[in-house]
């Protein structure tokens, strides 16, 4: 697809430049591309900011929920990166997401469900972009990426459900949190 035109997509656009000149330089180089969607994992991140919230009782959707979420569990992203590098057949660009995009109403359901906590009052549209300016994009643009070029390649996911890879990463910032003290 044709790029976008927000702060991401300016970012992929340069970012993807940048390493199309290395192959132009050195055209026996074999470059692999990598996009990659919201990644679910441990430590900071999109995820460690949200789960308070829900552990609360307090998270909701955004807006009306409809924005698509493409997500990677960090396993299966570091499994992608070792893939493309030992697969030297593997070449171009590869949406580095699951086989499963979903809403962010799906998302904040499965989210919930973590913490046997209901949906709380839908977070304003308005009021993410007035606490994040620009950056809002991040969490406000929907983004309903496939993963065919890394399928046709029978790239084997371990958590290609987002409610799998909710549950394993939740577990593992719950274990954090307990372990450290402020």
């Amino acid at each position: 697809s044709e790029s976008g035109s927000g702060f991401l997509s300016r970012v992929c656009v340069e970012w993807e430049r940048a390493a199309q000149k290395i192959k132009d330089e050195s055209p026996k180089t074999r470059l692999v591309i990598l996009r990659l969607g919201m990644v679910l994992g441990e430590g900071e991140g999109a995820l460690s900011q949200m789960v308070p919230a829900f552990q609360n009782g307090v998270g909701g959707m955004i807006g009306n929920g409809k924005m698509w979420i493409s997500w990677i569990h960090i396993e299966d992203l570091v499994n992608m990166v070792v893939w493309a590098i030992e697969n030297q057949s593997a070449q171009g660009v590869y949406n580095a997401v699951s086989p499963k995009a979903v809403t962010n109403k799906e998302f904040s359901e499965k989210l919930v469900l973590r913490f046997n906590k209901k949906l709380f009052l839908p977070v304003p549209k308005l009021a993410v972009k007035a606490l994040f300016g620009e950056m809002s994009q991040v969490v406000l643009c929907s983004q309903k990426v496939i993963n065919k070029n890394i399928a046709t390649e029978n790239f084997k996911y371990i958590y290609p459900e987002i409610s799998k890879a909710l549950e394993t990463t939740v577990d593992f910032l719950e274990a954090f949190e307990k372990k450290v003290v402020f």
